[in-house]
């Protein structure tokens, strides 16, 4: 009989969690896009849709026009809410409260430890070195909230509303932050609320501050109203300058699809577009404190989760698919499938399935099959060869990371390969050091962050085709267990008695007879004792063990000794 080799334990894997429902077609009123200008004479549009407020008719106030907008996209903003946290700006550089590394970018010091006071400070001080902000911007939710930066942030001006140069800069770092890291604003009403505020407060009130710091917040104002305005007409649509390249369609389609229905080239393209999307609505904070393995990853790392997720499932689909073909040339034919898919997603620069399809066929119920394997081809053999060779994770990936970092985009790294490094940096550096914020730790994390979202920026010229996308997202596998009985069924060791067929290699005929079969079974279980001496229950039914009465010709059981009382018990006759 054959052993059964220790199988790698792999968690089951789970769907990606459903896409929130879409937000209404229905058109945004005016005064819920428009926020404030220096002119305060505009008219707001009529529609039948106007938010609570003044008259249609009148002009509303900058503050009006705010409250009106967020009102409008978030019903249960709380207005004028503050965290209740003081900043203290003014006090010196000095050990207790921000350290330096020893190393410099272009001739500017990089910060190694500092409180939050002093990071938000430096983030208006021209000294910092190039790259703060943006680093800042992607890991500061793994220290503070959005809502204490904000209000750190509105601080910092009140503090220095004076200075010539520093409301300037902060103005900066909001235009930064709603540019590039919009999902701050669209996830958090109340942060929203409070820049929709402040732009208030510094674009209306001429006579107490400069045209120039008027002039930026009234800047930040319009790259706030466009985003806004984004917000509302849903996903973002590319402009490609040359055309989609026409998809080589399966000749069932619009029927009931197989993988081996669907040209190769045609599932790489609509496996690419899939995946593509899932990786582009990764946002930065999910990578921050291994947010992925938490009890609450669904809530924390959505997105993460959600590509996580479809790896694991791609990889025992594929292991399925394989498993599943008792004919070891149609099998053969499977196998070879899988290559050619993988082959092609590599000319479009899919690692990520690459390395799907890879751990699919390196699953120890596909491996196992020496027969099935030994017959591929050697011009298939040595493709698959160097595909694996490419994602393995020998010396950290170092191949694969060679690879990356010369082709040329659209692509799509393999993310495991990141998560990896972020492990690292977060097991190997603390968040904090004699009470100061470990911002070096911070570095190492937004480099390994940018590196994914520069991937992230170029999309695909390709077709989408809903029958093969629709395919493809309702993938059906089967676990570890069931695909081990599966293989030892389709490709027995040598010498090994061969095992009953699995209920999952049967056809729906052979599934019909197995059923009768087993109802047959059961009716054979059910026999009357044979009588023996010495048996308990061998006294047959007399007055002295048993009595009686009847009515209407129904016999009902008034008194019985203890074996005639079960003996009732285990015949169906004596029952009710």
């Amino acid at each position: 009989m054959e052993s059964r080799p220790m199988l790698p334990s792999v968690s089951k894997p789970k769907f990606p969690p459903p896409l929130p429902p879409k937000r209404s077609s229905t058109p945004v009123p005016e005064s819920a896009l428009r926020l404030s200008s220096i002119s305060e004479s505009s008219e707001v549009t009529q529609s039948n849709q106007e938010p609570a407020g003044p008259s249609a008719n009148q002009p509303l106030s900058a503050r009006e026009k705010k409250t009106s907008a967020l009102s409008y996209l978030y019903p249960d903003a709380k207005i004028g809410y503050r965290t209740g946290k003081t900043f203290n700006f003014s006090e010196e550089d000095n050990d207790s409260n921000i350290v330096f590394s020893e190393k410099t970018i272009n001739g500017k010091p990089t910060i190694k430890y500092a409180s939050l006071d002093k990071l938000i400070s430096k983030l208006t001080w021209k000294g910092v070195e190039p790259t703060f902000l943006s680093e800042f911007l992607l890991t500061y939710r793994s220290f503070c909230t959005p809502l204490e930066l904000i209000d750190g942030l509105i601080q910092r001006l009140d503090q220095f509303k004076d200075d010539p140069v520093v409301p300037i800069r902060v103005f900066n770092v909001f235009r930064t932050w709603i540019d590039k890291h919009w999902y701050d604003f669209s996830k958090d009403k109340l942060v929203l609320e409070k820049t929709m505020e402040l732009l208030d407060n510094y674009t209306t009130n001429s006579d107490a501050y400069s045209a120039a710091i008027i002039k930026s917040g009234t800047s930040i104002n319009k790259t706030l109203t466009n985003r806004m305005k984004r917000k509302e007409e849903g996903a973002r649509k590319y402009n490609f300058s040359t055309p989609y390249p026409r998809p080589v369609l399966p000749v069932n389609v619009g029927g009931a699809l197989q993988l081996m229905d669907i040209p190769a080239i045609e599932v790489a393209r609509q496996m690419t577009l899939i995946e593509f999307d899932l990786f582009t609505k990764i946002q930065p904070w999910e990578f921050l404190g291994q947010a992925w393995t938490k009890a609450d990853k669904d809530d924390k790392a959505p997105n993460v989760v959600a590509m996580i997720s479809r790896f694991n499932v791609v990889s025992k689909w594929i292991a399925t698919e394989i498993c599943s073909v008792e004919n070891q040339k149609k099998r053969l034919k499977v196998v070879l499938r899988c290559i050619e898919i993988a082959q092609r997603l590599r000319e479009y620069n899919n690692f990520n399935a690459i390395l799907e399809i890879v751990s699919g066929i390196h699953n120890s119920s596909v491996s196992r099959l020496k027969s099935t394997m030994e017959s591929v081809p050697k011009q298939q053999q040595q493709i698959f060869d160097e595909l694996r060779e490419l994602v393995a994770h020998q010396k950290n990936y170092d191949r694969l990371r060679t690879y990356l970092h010369c082709c040329s985009p659209p692509c799509i790294p393999y993310l495991g390969m990141y998560l990896t490094d972020l492990t690292f940096i977060e097991d190997a550096n603390k968040d904090s050091t004699n009470g100061l914020i470990n911002y070096a730790k911070r570095k190492l994390q937004s480099s390994v962050i940018m590196e994914i979202q520069q991937y992230q920026q170029t999309p695909y010229c390709l077709e989408s085709v809903r029958d093969i996308q629709d395919f493809l997202l309702n993938l059906k596998f089967y676990d570890e267990d069931t695909l081990y009985r599966m293989s030892c069924y389709i490709e027995p060791k040598e010498g090994a008695v061969k095992p009953e067929k699995p209920p999952e290699l049967m056809s729906k005929q052979e599934r019909k007879m197995l059923k009768k079969s087993q109802l047959e079974e059961e009716e054979l279980m059910e026999f009357d004792l044979e009588i023996v001496s010495g048996y308990p229950f061998y006294d047959k039914d007399s007055p002295s063990n048993i009595v009686f009465s009847e009515n209407l010709g129904e016999k009902r059981i008034i008194a019985g000794t203890l074996p005639k009382l079960v003996e009732r018990l285990t015949f169906d006759k004596y029952i009710g």
